[in-house]
């Protein structure tokens, strides 16, 4: 199944993985200057304490800032392919994106940990086990009221409608993963609808906060779209190559490691792509958990069981592998710059990342 995707990685590229991983770092620190979780902790009102501390609880955490980080990038190497370097006031609209972009992200933590019962994330309290569900409802809510409000004050109706589908797609992912149901489907049907939902729920994020950076320099430029369009696909294929990883890391890190529990995917009576490529191996055996969502008797063990004894968590990397790939190619044609070399050098965090 799936040929396009498992057309062999190139040598060079896998070489590349291991050569500059430690270079892979760098670039989420790309802009020591800028601290995205101080300056988003100003924007709520002071009179509104309460939601304000549930909204913040998040941002006060040591997140990998994956997304601001990439937008920035993304906006500085479209600036530097458009001669816009310098121009202060370009820049400071893409970062007020990026901000935007974290706040999504983070606010839908908040709206997910109460739909799965989460008790951690990021290695601490979730928000929902100190204040509740309801005040963790409200506070992503809230985060998503003050994100919308700066992408108004852009004054950008293009932005304003690529920063509008993360909303959308993040909505309709969550009832893609809600709705599911495995039964009579064959292997290309669910991981298709895997594919769909893992690009509304994690990469639609990506896609349109690195569209959006583009956008805005292409205006001030006075140029046509064909920088955003590759500044969308890259962040489409990068978002997906980063749930790939993290649904393999699922299944390989502990709990400590990851900061938030281990086979938690499984136990949610979901089917991500180490399951389903496993499925394809075993199909007899995977199938009925599949189906029935791992709510059997020792189902979450068994499903353990038939992932590490299969092939699903190599082939999930190396799909991971085709769509950094694919990344690379989509930027191809920009001009050189420290921050394009920054993007590809992400996609190895990506690859080599343990938690």
């Amino acid at each position: 199944m799936y040929s396009y995707f498992k057309t062999s990685i190139p040598r060079l590229f896998q070489q590349s993985v291991l050569l500059r991983s430690s270079s892979s770092s760098k670039a989420l620190n790309a802009h020591p200057n800028l601290d995205i979780n101080l300056n988003i902790l100003a924007y709520g009102p002071a009179e509104a304490v309460e939601v304000n501390n549930v909204a913040k609880h998040y941002f006060n955490s040591q997140g990998k800032n994956i997304r601001p980080n990439m937008t920035l990038l993304m906006a500085k190497a479209v600036n530097s392919h458009l001669g816009l370097d310098l121009d202060f006031n370009v820049y400071s609209q893409q970062m007020k994106v990026a901000e935007v972009a974290e706040m999504y992200h983070t606010a839908s933590l908040m709206h997910d940990d109460v739909l799965d019962h989460a008790e951690v994330r990021r290695g601490r309290p979730s928000v929902n086990s100190l204040w509740g569900e309801l005040s963790s409802i409200r506070g992503g809510n809230f985060a998503v009221g003050l994100a919308s409000s700066e992408v108004a004050k852009l004054k950008n109706d293009e932005v304003l409608y690529c920063m509008s589908k993360i909303l959308e797609s993040l909505v309709i992912g969550e009832l893609q993963q809600m709705s599911a149901s495995h039964k009579g489907n064959n292997s290309d049907a669910r991981f298709q609808r895997y594919l769909a939902k893992t690009f509304n729920k994690t990469a639609s994020l990506m896609a349109y906060s690195c569209q959006s950076a583009a956008i805005l320099a292409e205006c001030k430029a006075g140029q046509d779209r064909q920088l955003s369009t590759m500044a969308y696909n890259y962040g489409k294929d990068m978002g997906i190559a980063f749930q790939l990883m993290d649904d393999w890391l699922d299944f390989v890190v502990d709990a400590e490691q990851l900061g938030k529990p281990s086979s938690a995917d499984l136990k949610l009576g979901l089917a991500t792509a180490p399951v389903l490529f496993a499925c394809e191996e075993h199909p007899e055996a995977m199938g009925p958990l599949i189906e029935r969502k791992f709510s059997g008797p020792n189902d979450v063990e068994k499903a353990l069981k038939i992932v590490m004894k299969s092939n699903g968590l190599n082939k999930t990397k190396a799909l991971a592998e085709n769509f950094c790939q694919s990344a690379i190619l989509s930027i191809s044609s920009m001009r050189y710059s420290q921050a394009k070399s920054d993007l590809e050098d992400m996609l190895k965090f990506v690859l080599c990342r343990m938690r």
